[in-house]
């Protein structure tokens, strides 16, 4: 019988760091690589029964890697602080590792908007999460980092809930942020009619061949602040383009 290990990287998740382990109750152990929280993460991470380890912020690729090469298992299972799973998937963690076919999973995720689970346009993703340590690494992408395989990869079963920027005000907070972090590690060759054309492309592509209006109001209205960051961070390249 496989064993598997709980991954977690922190900083400051007080709130939520007890809810994500004890939603994964099946795990062999739990690993929090917290890079220097001043609240009761460490405190509350450790009393759930994890394994704390620190280490100054290397960014979210090289992070996420240092974490996972602490696990004893082979199988992990790489979760955010903030997100949490149904029973349905910690079952699936279960009876996916003991199967010899897939060497990873993915992790279907809704997004936590406006007091609504999305499941369809931008307020659903499934990335890979669960795998085997030998069968590949994460890349060392500063922001949006993705776990890098040639091995087979299947879906888990059920989902995890994702409240990472809840209300308008959570989201423009991450879109400043996401942006200063992309404008400082990556360049785009931008022009002004990308700047206003790429926007209203993604809009109408995440609406009509992603679905977003089947999430009602709440996918209607973070499609458009999604597609409001692709214009600040075209503006964001463009600036960077000209030196400022």
């Amino acid at each position: 019988m496989n064993k598997f290990s709980l991954v977690i990287i922190t900083l400051n998740e007080e709130a939520n760091i007890e809810r994500c382990i004890k939603g994964v109750p099946n795990a062999d152990e739990v690993i929090v690589v917290d890079s220097g929280s001043e609240d009761k993460t460490v405190e509350i991470a450790k009393a759930a029964g994890a394994k704390v380890i620190h280490q100054e912020w290397l960014g979210y690729g090289k992070q996420k890697q240092f974490a996972i090469d602490q696990a004893r298992n082979d199988w992990v299972f790489l979760l955010d602080a903030d997100e949490f799973i149904n029973e349905e998937m910690a079952k699936s963690l279960d009876r996916n590792m003991n199967q010899d076919y897939y060497h990873a999973f993915r992790m279907p995720r809704k997004e936590l908007f406006l007091g609504k689970a999305l499941g369809h346009g931008r307020g659903f993703s499934n990335p890979v999460r669960f795998h085997r340590k030998s069968s590949g690494r994460m890349d060392d992408e500063e922001i949006h980092e993705q776990f890098i395989t040639d091995k087979p990869i299947g879906d888990l079963d059920g989902f995890a809930l994702h409240p990472s920027a809840p209300t308008v005000i959570d989201r423009l907070n991450k879109i400043l942020r996401d942006t200063t972090l992309e404008k400082a590690h990556h360049s785009v060759e931008i022009t002004w009619t990308r700047i206003w054309l790429d926007p209203i492309r993604y809009f109408l592509s995440n609406l009509i061949k992603r679905k977003s209006y089947l999430d009602g109001k709440e996918g209607v209205v973070l499609l458009a602040l999604y597609s409001f960051q692709m214009f600040i961070q075209n503006i964001a390249f463009y600036e960077k383009n000209k030196g400022l």
